[in-house]
């Protein structure tokens, strides 16, 4: 469960409450950038479309291959956010999520997902309504900015059982 005031660190992790990230000669570092494996050419408050820049660079780090299966297949609390739902039971992945941060421009890796759109469709419908407004783009994006509000990270490893995953599956297509 996540909640407090976070901020990005230099490393791509985000830094809660009074905590920072210290240098390898001991000083402390809050760069406010996302280090995700690109070189930035300039500061993130510098970027003058950063949700377009994000996107693309999320779209060269992660790649989806013709075949590749949605990433949350068969997860039961995938995507993390207030409610993370059941995985889809196998589908192609045809869409890049970022989250449960919805900042594009963090594009650390366990925060950017190669998944069905049936699970982004159904994972923004349920989530959304808890994030409010975007903010600045060299901040988070999560939870009405965690004010309250308990939230969760994506969980990889748990898997749901067929019957989850079949009931999951029978609602959302009730409700096209």
């Amino acid at each position: 469960m996540s909640c407090g005031e976070v901020k990005f660190m230099a490393s791509g992790d985000v830094k809660h409450e009074g905590i920072s990230e210290t240098s390898e000669d001991g000083e402390g570092r809050d760069s406010g950038y996302i280090s995700d494996g690109y070189d930035a050419y300039k500061d993130i408050d510098q970027y003058k479309d950063p949700l377009s820049t994000g996107r693309k660079r999320a779209a060269q780090m992660y790649p989806i291959a013709p075949g590749q299966v949605c990433e949350w297949a068969g997860l039961k609390r995938a995507g993390g956010g207030v409610v993370p739902i059941v995985g889809c039971i196998g589908r192609p992945a045809s869409d890049r999520h970022h989250g449960p941060d919805k900042n594009t421009m963090n594009n650390a890796p366990g925060n950017v997902h190669r998944i069905c759109d049936h699970c982004h469709n159904t994972w923004h419908g349920i989530n959304d309504p808890h994030y409010g407004d975007r903010p600045d783009h060299t901040l988070p994006f999560i939870p009405k900015g965690s004010l309250g509000i308990d939230w969760f990270d994506h969980d990889a490893e748990t898997k749901a059982t067929q019957a989850e995953i079949l009931e999951a599956e029978t609602k959302r297509l009730a409700e096209l």
